[in-house]
């Protein structure tokens, strides 16, 4: 079964010929080539359309288009000889090079193509996002996510379970649509793969053009850690400091390239600190969160271990998913899980727990204390909802993740 991916669909739907190139953006295999051909199909019947130029670059068939000058030339001979306003669609754009291999030289594409022609483009490394490079005001970003739990209940056309037992199922496979109807030894050998394949094509020449020779073992070692770290508060120091205590030995410096260059291949997310009172991103110390928590629990014996940050990493990635910029809180002497903000003046508080109980409650309750008018929701597995005197909400994760 293939899901429509509605949402970001209807998304392109509006940017649709608004006189800057569209890119597609995202961690391999989370759906991008998918819902291109989604797209098109909608669009335009099939990539045979004489109104579209269709490439895909991680296809053979194509690979004389991964030369810019070849690539170029075809291009502007197919603009000029069509009769209307050319569609083009170019599936990993970054693979096209130049003889020179100039750093970066696909964006002579889409600064050469842009206006000329209604332009879609999808790419695996953050660089196409890079906001020092020429393609600041002549690009519209549009971020793919692994399946949503709503997207991931569609796709697996559930029977007679209870939606507490989908939600283990997903926080077990992840949302990777390829491999979730797998069975449990090939959905995580086929996860594996897709680690060591980022990390071959995305993450080693990144560290080789900038002189870094790190061997992939140690690269292994360090993803599976920072993998098992999720939602705890780091720096670049005290991660050094735990890799040196299980024998990884690191500089703070190349670590830091390694970190940077996970985060450009969407493997995992920064999140900064923001003191809500101060109104300000703080630099002291932030977290991580992995794209797909598949990646994760490819590490663990049991998925479970550390439900907390679990949880805590699928309410991140659905906010991202929702349209929000997301923060970790500082409230004070306490830590708000995550500040959401649309704009300044739609924020939202959110703390996240497995269960509230006597032991954690004051503490859950302490943390959005904070007076202003944003709306403060906690979310857990507990069935009941409430809201208090002060207008904190009690909601249960599940329920949230389902709402329009």
């Amino acid at each position: 079964m293939e899901l429509l991916r509605e949402k970001y669909l209807d998304i392109l739907e509006q940017k649709r010929d608004n006189g800057i190139a569209k890119a597609i953006v995202g961690v391999r295999r989370c759906g991008k080539s998918t819902l291109l051909l989604q797209f098109i199909n909608k669009h335009f019947g099939s990539i045979e359309s004489k109104n579209i130029m269709y490439l895909d670059l991680e296809d053979y068939t194509y690979h004389e288009f991964l030369d810019l000058d070849f690539c170029f030339n075809k291009i502007k001979e197919r603009i000029e000889k069509s009769k209307q306003k050319l569609t083009i669609f170019i599936d990993e754009i970054d693979r096209i090079t130049d003889k020179k291999n100039t750093p970066n030289a696909w964006k002579y594409i889409i600064t050469s193509f842009y206006k000329k022609a209604d332009l879609y483009v999808t790419s695996s490394n953050s660089k196409i996002l890079d906001k020092n490079t020429e393609l600041v005001g002549r690009i519209d970003k549009i971020f793919v996510f692994p399946l949503s739990f709503s997207e991931y209940c569609q796709y697996k056309n559930f029977k007679n379970i209870s939606q507490e037992e989908k939600f283990f199922s997903y926080l077990k496979e992840g949302g990777f649509p390829l491999i979730i109807n797998f069975d449990e030894r090939e959905r995580k050998q086929q996860i594996s793969q897709l680690d060591a394949e980022i990390q071959v094509r995305d993450l080693q020449p990144e560290l080789w053009n900038k002189g870094l020779k790190i061997s992939d073992n140690t690269i292994s070692l360090i993803k599976k850690y920072l993998y098992q770290q999720i939602g705890t508060n780091t720096s670049i120091n005290n991660i050094c400091n735990n890799l040196k205590s299980n024998f990884i030995k690191i500089w703070n410096e190349d670590l830091s390239i390694v970190v940077d260059s996970l985060i450009n291949s969407y493997l995992l997310y920064k999140v900064e600190r923001y003191d809500v009172h101060g109104h300000e991103i703080l630099k002291t110390d932030w977290k991580l969160y992995v794209n797909d928590h598949s990646f994760r629990n490819i590490y663990l014996t049991n998925f479970k271990q550390n439900l907390g940050s679990l949880l805590e990493n699928v309410v991140y990635f659905e906010l991202l998913r929702r349209g929000y910029r997301v923060y970790i809180g500082k409230n004070k002497d306490s830590e708000i899980d995550f500040v959401a903000k649309l704009n300044e003046e739609e924020i939202i508080y959110y703390q996240v727990t497995v269960e509230l109980n006597e032991n954690n409650m004051k503490k859950e309750y302490k943390s959005l204390q904070v007076f202003d008018r944003a709306q403060k929701i906690i979310l857990s597995l507990d069935k009941d909802e409430s809201t208090d005197e002060k207008g904190i909400i009690k909601k249960n994760i599940i329920d949230w993740l389902l709402e329009k």
